[in-house]
């Protein structure tokens, strides 16, 4: 070595070399001689080297030889800079090893006395090298996440139930909603008071919020005893994939005042912090719900049932197949034996049986769904499922209980039933024709297995 020990420094060195970290004592004499006095066992398997090849002669113990060329500079600048100043030093830089791969160090130095004049440093060394891979990685799935969420008009967020804190994150979020607006404090109240959400829409965010809620605290709580892999993560698959299975459409406050229409996709659950969060989406589908207005307040409606003619209907359900962020699903209905129903009681009371079909089934709708007269005594519904087609039948199979049940009460003095064929997006494509067909061959079973009943398309 450059300088030998001590005999009343062995037991200590000793001590020092059994540990798992590098250990250098380095003489600083100045910018161009800093000398390594002595290294441990754990130095010489962090860098790969070995006593005799530090110590050789060609390189006098010269760290220059061990610190990455591009962190050399800086780091004898912070090594006399502390010196300097005494105080702590804590920095991380690159180390080579023998291999040829570079290693990461997080490095705490101290001045431990003199020798010959100079001072004598002591730097406590440890590999770090797959935590500061793994920084790199993060920074770097950041810097994709921003690029990737700038090229879509989607604007992500995480809610904190407990806390009432909504963060808006990727997206355009900046643009659309203000910078300001990148975390929300207080959601409920704000969403009121600094009217974000349009107040005619406040109390639909609120039933979500409340409903969550009450979700969420019924939900079963992961024990504090639980191992900490058996706890769920928020962004696990099976949390990812009930994204869009809940769904709310109202209004947001824009950055210059103005309101738009988005839908929220979200799931909820319990993070592994035991907090109650929602993540989701939102998409702005503003100029979707301004042409679907358009259409109804042009010459769309059919004269009778004042509902969506076939034409707009059509227009309507194109602009939605558009939409692929959620699932659709595409019914055809029509009255049983209506020629009968026209035979029987007359023409007068068959237009009272269509409007009071089309009042039922608006009724049984909601406002955001598309209902239509199509053509006699046919009608066309088009309402929001989920990718799911077991789930879309379900909720279709609610729709099709609540509209019987409503047909019981209509007190025409006869009996109305219909049939209704259905068709899935999830299933069937987004296709208009596609689709069209076959919710209305399953509308023709229906009728040929003895109507007053409600068909799955194939």
């Amino acid at each position: 070595m450059a300088a030998s020990l001590d005999s009343t420094e062995t037991s200590l060195w000793s001590i020092l070399n059994n540990l798992n970290c590098g250990i250098v004592t380095m003489l600083l004499k100045d910018s161009r001689h800093p000398l390594m006095q002595w290294a441990n066992d754990g130095f010489y398997k962090l860098t790969g080297s070995s006593p005799t090849a530090v110590m050789d002669n060609s390189l006098i113990g010269d760290p220059s030889h061990v610190i990455h060329p591009d962190d050399f500079p800086w780091v004898y600048t912070a090594l006399t800079d502390h010196i300097k100043s005494k105080e702590p030093l804590d920095i991380v830089y690159r180390v080579l090893h023998k291999s040829g791969s570079v290693i990461w160090l997080h490095v705490t130095s101290s001045v431990i006395g003199e020798k010959d004049g100079s001072p004598l440093v002591i730097n406590i060394m440890e590999d770090v090298t797959a935590q500061i891979e793994l920084q790199h990685k993060m920074q770097w799935e950041r810097e994709r996440f921003k690029a990737i969420s700038a090229l879509s008009n989607e604007i992500l967020f995480e809610y904190r139930v407990d806390e009432d804190t909504i963060f808006h994150i990727g997206g355009n979020f900046e643009e659309v909603l203000g910078p300001h607006r990148a975390v929300i404090r207080n959601y409920r109240n704000f969403i009121r008071e600094e009217s974000f959400v349009c107040p005619e829409d406040v109390a639909t965010v609120e039933a979500i919020i409340s409903d969550l809620d009450d979700q969420l605290k019924a939900a079963p709580q992961p024990s504090a005893a639980a191992d900490q892999s058996s706890v769920s993560c928020p962004l696990d698959n099976s949390w990812a994939q009930q994204i869009g299975k809940r769904s709310a459409e109202f209004r947001l406050k824009m950055a210059n005042g103005e309101y738009q229409w988005y839908r929220a996709l979200y799931s909820s659950k319990t993070d592994f912090n035991g907090r109650n969060v929602v993540i989701g989406k939102l998409l702005n589908i503003h100029e979707t719900r301004l042409q679907i207005s358009r259409l109804k307040e042009r010459s769309s409606t059919d004269s009778l049932t004042s509902l969506l003619n076939r034409g707009a209907a059509e227009e309507a359900v194109r602009l939605r197949l558009k939409d692929h962020s959620v699932g659709w699903i595409l019914f055809l209905i029509d009255i049983d034996e209506f020629k009968v129903i026209n035979d029987t009681y007359g023409h007068l009371r068959g237009d009272e049986a269509i409007k009071a079909l089309a009042a039922c089934l608006r009724q049984n709708c909601r406002q955001e769904d598309i209902v239509a007269r199509i053509g006699g005594d046919e009608f066309l519904i088009m309402m929001q499922g989920t990718f799911s087609p077991e789930l879309t039948r379900q909720s279709a199979y609610s729709f099709w209980e609540r509209l019987q049940e409503s047909l019981t009460q209509l007190g025409l003095g006869f009996s109305l039933t219909i049939s209704a064929g259905a068709a899935l997006t999830s299933q069937h494509g987004s296709v208009y024709a596609l689709l069209f067909d076959s919710a209305d061959e399953a509308l023709y079973i229906s009728k040929r297995c003895g109507r007053n009943c409600l068909t799955f398309a194939r």
